[in-house]
């Protein structure tokens, strides 16, 4: 059985980008013919799980068996590059030995049957067919991998550069074998063996070019031999098939020793290259989100800021009448609810406020040195007037000195204590104490408490408890959502200890390590 690689992305349901790879199964395939591309599967689907909505990248999963490749030229990954670049080497450094040794053999072997202008002809030709290959090649190599097989300009200079190079050959081999046989016959077939050889390595990176340049020398120097009786026709078949054979030994060690590390260095450098492109989509994508929740974020802190300003007003307005009134009771009692529903509406949209302040990207915090005295004594100011009959806050005095974000450490406080006074038949206890964890300001009260099963869920944004009582149905279950996020993005941890029917602490923990904390003498 087959596998692939899939890359997975999608959007959780606070807007985060979440990344995943997995293996998955791939149906059997046909086994596949010479000259046929590398089995490909690709899936493209989405679905829904945990919540995110994924999609599921295709990528390509290749075999890895030997086979042969007839195409203009296979992909050119690292590792054909760096074979190629070596082979260009040897190729060129074979074509100047090879135009060398037949310059000398026809200087010294047909000094009377080759002219001078024809041999200097020749040797110009040589040396712009040499130049030709390598700006060829070296404009080859400029290629990323993976790249080349889809440029034209690649295809038609591999194309130019073959043909240019057998042409000369070929009329080499017309030009200086001449009647009646010399040694220059054996120089010819030598030197052309010494350059089929240098062009089997090239075998990697342009099999049907290889193959074409091949037999314009071999098919030339046949063409000649016939032409000038300089070789029998028996000694002709002899010598192509001596040299066929030759070959195509140095043709198959090549294939069956290289070519299986180059398709496994194929499927690698394809699958780099694949997820590269993923990765540069996933961060378009993850830049596009954080503009958009950006704005968003912008709209829903500036819409609650002036909704705020608005309700402190009506506030003020509705405080205002109720102490100035002149009308019965009934009416007092109007305007007292009335007052009740803007502190409800108003302590809404400064949740909202926070739930948008804590999905902006990027948020800084502003530490500094807070005492927690401090804090506490706000807090019981603001609390005193909105406590149940027969129910008591307790604030703990203490003398630390916590290195936090005021704000930050104000609203998860704030979000407790209302918590606690919703859901609180008597005392609640807010202190501060050193621990072996370090340092951990407490919340304790004495309500309903919870069970275990939905101390699980109370965390979890607009989760509410099912509670008979309607006060404790108050509410939009944001509270402890927003300190847990207020929490985490301080580096502390909330725990919870319930126990149904007697109460329930909240404690969060400021670890040592931070050394953002220390008494106060």
């Amino acid at each position: 059985m087959r596998s692939a690689l899939q890359f997975r992305w999608g959007c959780s349901p606070r807007g985060r980008i979440v990344v995943a790879f997995e293996q998955v199964e791939l149906p059997p395939v046909t086994p596949f013919s010479l000259g046929s591309d590398y089995p490909r599967a690709e899936a493209q689907h989405s679905h829904k799980a945990g919540g995110i909505g994924w999609r599921t990248l295709p990528m390509r999963s290749r075999a890895v068996a030997p086979s042969l490749s007839f195409g203009w030229s296979p992909p050119m990954t690292a590792g054909r590059i760096a074979l190629t670049r070596n082979q260009i080497a040897v190729s060129s450094l074979t074509f100047l030995i090879a135009a060398f040794v037949i310059y000398v053999a026809a200087e010294q072997l047909n000094p009377s049957r080759v002219s001078q202008w024809q041999l200097k002809l020749w040797v110009c030709a040589a040396l712009i067919t040499w130049a030709s290959r390598h700006a060829a090649y070296a404009f080859v190599l400029k290629f990323a991998p993976v790249t080349s097989p889809q440029s034209p300009r690649f295809r038609a200079v591999l194309a130019i550069a073959i043909a240019i190079s057998a042409v000369f050959w070929f009329w080499s081999a017309q030009v200086l074998i001449l009647r009646p046989v010399t040694a220059m016959v054996v120089v010819f077939i030598l030197c052309y063996v010494l350059l089929s050889i240098a062009m089997i390595g090239m075998w990697h990176a342009a099999p049907i070019g290889s193959g074409i340049f091949i037999l314009a020398l071999w098919g030339g120097l046949t063409l000649r031999f016939l032409h000038t009786s300089a070789l029998s026709s028996h000694t002709i078949l002899a010598m192509d098939i001596s040299v066929f054979v030759l070959l195509w030994l140095c043709f198959y060690v090549s294939i069956n020793q290289i070519e299986p590390l180059l398709k496994r260095s194929d499927v690698v450098d394809n699958l780099v290259v694949e997820l590269q492109a993923a990765n540069a989509k996933l961060e378009r994508m993850g830049v596009a989100a954080k503009t958009d929740l950006g704005r968003r974020v912008t709209f829903y802190s500036q819409a609650s800021h002036d909704f705020r300003q608005r309700l402190y007003s009506m506030k003020l307005i509705a405080y205002s009448a109720a102490q100035n009134a002149q009308t019965g009771e009934s009416a007092k009692r109007t305007i007292v609810r009335l007052t009740q529903d803007i502190e409800s509406l108003s302590s809404y949209v400064s949740k909202i406020m926070d739930f948008a302040r804590i999905e902006e990207l990027g948020t800084q915090l502003n530490l500094q040195r807070v005492r927690v005295q401090d804090v506490f004594q706000s807090l019981d100011l603001q609390f005193e007037p909105t406590c149940k009959p027969r129910m008591s806050i307790m604030f703990r005095p203490t003398n630390i000195e916590l290195l936090t974000d005021k704000t930050l450490l104000s609203r998860i406080l704030e979000n407790l204590v209302a918590n606690a006074i919703k859901f609180s038949r008597r005392k609640i206890l807010v202190c501060a104490r050193r621990n072996r964890g370090g340092f951990s300001i407490e919340v304790r009260d004495q309500g309903a408490g919870i069970s275990q099963d939905e101390t699980k869920h109370i965390f979890e944004a607009f989760y509410q408890i099912d509670r008979e009582d309607e006060r404790c149905r108050d509410g939009i279950g944001l509270g402890l959502s927003i300190v847990q996020r207020f929490t985490s993005a301080l580096g502390y941890t909330i725990v919870v200890k319930s126990v149904p029917g007697a109460g329930t602490l909240f404690r969060i923990q400021i670890p040592a390590s931070t050394q953002m904390w220390r008494n106060v003498a």
